[in-house]
């Protein structure tokens, strides 16, 4: 499978949500600065909340990312990596990850009904999970 991006369109809208990221760009470790260089090359930008990362947790975290949401190797195709991205986010709730996953779906072809339609399957998973352990089931 074709490594995938958000696209540049994606990293605009994510820098102006969150703004520059400025703490870990002035760190000495390489691996961070090979990090950063790597999530600007992959997403168009740095994303700001990544500068309240600790040096020590930022390359690891985003191999991780960059394996799930970005790697050749995923099995499930990008569209509905960010359909069920999405679920979880509204569910968590996270505005930032939600606006980042509409805009990743809607670049990786996912329709509006297809967004609500995994917003709706997140929603209906945990109305049941509720009554079920709330019944003791």
């Amino acid at each position: 499978m074709k490594e995938q991006t958000p696209g540049a369109e994606t990293g605009e809208r994510l820098h102006a949500v969150f703004g520059p990221s400025q703490d870990l760009s002035k760190s000495g470790s390489s691996l961070v600065q090979e990090a950063l260089a790597d999530i600007q090359q992959s997403m168009g930008t740095v994303p700001q909340p990544l500068e309240h990362l600790t040096e020590e947790s930022l390359p690891g975290l985003w191999q991780e990312t960059k394996a799930l949401q970005f790697g050749a190797a995923a099995v499930l195709e990008p569209k509905y990596r960010d359909l069920i991205s999405l679920g979880v986010a509204a569910q968590v709730p996270c505005r930032y990850t939600i606006y980042f996953e509409l805009k990743s779906a809607q670049a990786n072809g996912a329709t509006a009904q297809e967004q609500t339609e995994a917003v709706l399957m997140a929603a209906t998973t945990r109305h049941w999970s509720t009554v079920l352990n709330g019944s003791q089931i």
